[in-house]
C-alpha cells in the first residue's frame, strides 16, 4: 500500500490522539502505543504442578517477588482430584485479591483420572505439560516452571518437559524453617514470611529435541529392520541345513550299496580263494579285503558330503 502524505498525517494524528486519551487515563505515552497498535506485551508465566497444597503456588509468587521478578499469569497443571481442584479455587481468590494488580490465571488443565496411578496417567501427565508449555511459547511469554505441587511422579515430570521442550527456568520452593513450616500447614497460610522462602532453580539440562527426535526414527526403523534381517537370516540357516541333510541321506544309501556290493565281493572271492589257498591264508586276505572294501566306501562317502 502506498502512503501518501496526507495518509501519514492522518496516522500521526491517530496516534497523537491516542497518547492523549490514554494520558488522560492516567497511562504513559508506551502504554498508549501499545493498546492503540495492539500490540502484545510479553508475560511473566508461571506454570505449575498442583496437589492438594495450592498455598504452594502464592509460596512460590512471593519468592519470586523477593527477587524483583513479577509472576503476572499462573497456569495450573494437575489431576481431576475434587480436593485438588477446590484448593484451586481458593487459589483464585487469593491470586486476585492478595496481589496487585491482580495476577492472571487460566482455567486448570487436569488428566482424566483423580490421581497418578498408571504409566497411561503419566503420559497424558506429560502431554498437558506440553501443551501448556507450548501455548504459551506461542505466545511469546516468559515461562516459569515450578515442580513444588504435587506428587513427587508430577514433579519429575515437570521437570523431564521443561528439559524437553527449552524450559531453563524450572523451580523448586521450599520454606527453610521447620517449625514455621510446620505451623504454615497447620494453619493454611498462603503468604508465610518471605524471608523463610527459599527458591531453588534446577540447573537447565540442554536437549536437542531435533536430534532426539531422528535418533528415536531411527531406532524405530532399526526395530522393523531387525525382525526382517533375523527372518532371513533363520531362512539361510534353514535352508544350510535342508541341504546337509540332503547329502547325508545320500551318503547313507550309498553307504549301504557299497556295503553291500562289499559284502557279495567278499563272498565271492572267499569261494574262489579257498578252492586255491590253504584255509588260514584265505581267512587272512577276506580280511584285507573287507578293510580295503571298507575304506573304499568311507572314502567315497566323505568326498560325496
Amino acid at each position: 500500500m502506498v502512503c501518501t502524505k496526507n495518509s501519514l498525517r492522518d496516522r500521526f494524528k491517530g496516534y497523537r490522539f491516542g497518547l492523549q486519551f490514554h494520558q488522560q487515563k492516567g497511562e504513559n505515552g508506551k502504554e498508549g502505543i501499545e493498546k492503540l497498535l495492539k500490540i502484545k506485551r510479553t508475560m511473566n508465566v508461571l506454570i505449575t504442578t498442583l496437589g492438594g497444597s495450592p498455598a504452594v503456588v502464592t509460596e512460590t509468587i512471593d519468592a519470586f517477588k523477593k527477587k524483583n521478578i513479577s509472576i503476572e499469569k499462573v497456569v495450573v497443571v494437575c489431576t481431576n482430584n475434587k480436593y485438588v481442584l477446590r484448593g484451586f479455587e481458593d487459589l483464585k481468590k487469593h491470586l486476585k485479591e492478595d496481589y496487585t494488580p491482580p495476577i492472571e490465571y487460566s482455567n486448570p488443565m487436569y488428566i482424566e483420572s483423580d490421581d497418578i496411578r498408571t504409566p497411561e496417567d503419566n503420559q497424558e501427565f506429560m502431554d498437558k505439560l506440553y501443551e501448556a508449555i507450548e501455548k504459551e511459547k506461542r505466545e511469546g511469554n516468559d515461562i516459569y516452571l515450578s515442580i513444588a505441587g504435587g506428587r513427587k511422579t508430577m514433579s519429575a515430570l515437570a521437570a523431564l518437559a521443561g528439559q524437553l521442550h527449552g524450559v531453563s527456568k524450572v523451580y523448586h520452593v521450599i520454606i527453610n524453617d521447620p517449625d514455621i513450616e510446620s505451623e504454615v500447614i497447620k494453619n493454611k497460610e498462603f503468604h508465610p514470611d518471605p524471608k523463610y522462602l527459599t527458591l531453588i532453580r534446577f540447573p537447565p539440562v540442554p536437549i536437542d529435541i531435533s536430534q532426539l527426535t531422528q535418533d528415536v526414527k531411527k531406532m524405530e526403523e532399526l526395530r522393523e529392520t531387525l525382525p526382517r534381517a533375523s527372518y532371513e537370516a533363520v531362512e539361510k540357516i534353514k535352508k544350510a541345513n535342508k541341504e546337509f541333510f540332503d547329502k547325508l541321506e545320500r551318503s547313507k544309501k550309498y553307504m549301504a550299496v557299497v556295503s553291500i556290493c562289499s559284502v557279495i565281493a567278499i563272498a565271492i572271492l572267499h569261494t574262489f580263494l579257498a578252492k586255491f589257498v590253504e584255509e588260514l591264508e584265505g581267512i587272512i586276505v577276506m580280511v584285507i579285503l573287507c578293510i580295503a572294501m571298507i575304506s573304499v566306501g568311507y572314502l567315497a562317502t566323505k568326498s560325496n558330503v
